[in-house]
């Protein structure tokens, strides 16, 4: 579930946990106010904030790939080919620039597993208005009789 952020009237928030098999990769949502459309996106890793590595900004490519969508107050965060070695806590951010206005942030905490009890077959999927969409949820065997439920962030 997403929960909301806000930091002197700014708004940027994302998942605050994820899950993912070994060697998969996942596209990660981080929304923004869109005030900050032309400001810079970027992606940091590590449990504080005032230490933690810049890995990835915005129209980069590699194992993390940042994709601004203006249009749409989104950049998403793809990781490719995880170990699990790379767990922890990353930071999805927006550039402000400012002593006065730090940068807006907002965490999550990314598990990396070889065999996770929920995952998907592909993290990003793609279609036609009007037509249809298929994800694949794989899930361990202690949620074989556990109600399953899709939500979307918007």
């Amino acid at each position: 579930m997403a929960r909301p952020l806000i930091l002197v009237g700014v708004l940027l928030y994302t998942a605050d946990h994820v899950t993912l098999r070994e060697s998969g990769s996942i596209t990660i949502p981080c929304l923004y106010n869109s005030q900050y459309k032309p400001n810079s996106k970027y992606w940091c890793e590590g449990y504080f904030w005032h230490s933690c590595q810049i890995t990835a900004r915005a129209n980069a490519t590699g194992k993390r790939t940042i994709t601004d969508y203006p249009a749409l107050d989104i950049f998403t965060v793809k990781l490719n080919k995880l170990t699990s070695s790379d767990s922890g806590f990353y930071w999805c951010a927006v550039e402000i620039g400012s002593r006065a206005n730090p940068d807006d942030k907002k965490y999550l905490y990314v598990t990396v597993k070889s065999a996770p009890d929920v995952s998907v077959v592909n993290s990003s999927v793609s279609g036609h208005e009007g037509g249809d969409i298929s994800v694949k949820c794989l899930y361990s065997s202690r949620y074989q009789n556990k109600l399953k439920q899709w939500c979307r962030i918007s």
